[in-house]
Order: C-alpha cells, then sequence, then structure tokens
C-alpha cells in the first residue's frame, strides 16, 4: 500500500498529450523467460503520449464507478479486506487526478 500510494501515477503532462506511468516491467529474475520477459518491457510504453480527448474519456468514464465497484474490484482480486479501502482510496484520487487535467 505504501508504495502504491507514493508511486506517481502522471508521468508528464504535455501539449502532445499525458504519460502516465504504467508499471510493467517484471521483476529481473523472470529474465529467464526471456520472451515473457521482452513482451512486458515491451508495453512499458504503452501509456505514453496518450492524447488529453482520450485522458478525458477515461477519467470521466473510471469517475462513474461507485466507491462500492472500486473496492469490489479488489476484492474480486484478492487483497486482503484491510487493503481493499486503501487501493480503492488510492484509486479514487487517480480518477481525480486525470479528470483535473
Amino acid at each position: 500500500m505504501k508504495g502504491y500510494r507514493s508511486s506517481k501515477f502522471v508521468k508528464n503532462v504535455s501539449e502532445e498529450g499525458v504519460d502516465l506511468r504504467l508499471p510493467t516491467r517484471p521483476p529481473l529474475k523472470y529474465i529467464i523467460a526471456f520472451p515473457f520477459y521482452i513482451q512486458k518491457c515491451q508495453l512499458a510504453n504503452l501509456a505514453e503520449g496518450v492524447p488529453h480527448a482520450d485522458v478525458e474519456w477515461i477519467g470521466h468514464l473510471l469517475s462513474q464507478l461507485s466507491s462500492r465497484q472500486i473496492a469490489d474490484a479488489f476484492r474480486a482480486g484478492g487483497f486482503r479486506s484491510d487493503e481493499v479501502e486503501g487501493f480503492a482510496q488510492e484509486v479514487r484520487e487517480r480518477i481525480k487526478e486525470l479528470n483535473r487535467l
């Protein structure tokens, strides 16, 4: 939780678009599965240069989720009950951040 809360979600905002932080690089120990490692590393830039209109669109859609729906997603993901609200709150903050851009 502490690491998730302290991580940046929006890396950069420019006239061209928005760079989001999408941590997709697997730990180095997975290099033994080299094709998998390379595939995941290639996704690292997936959320860079997202057009402002797309950021606005996804922010609008995500803001329609209820707090319960967000929390349910973490429960469905197997998070412990004491973690669910913390992660859900951080997701709500990140949705607000998108909508402020």
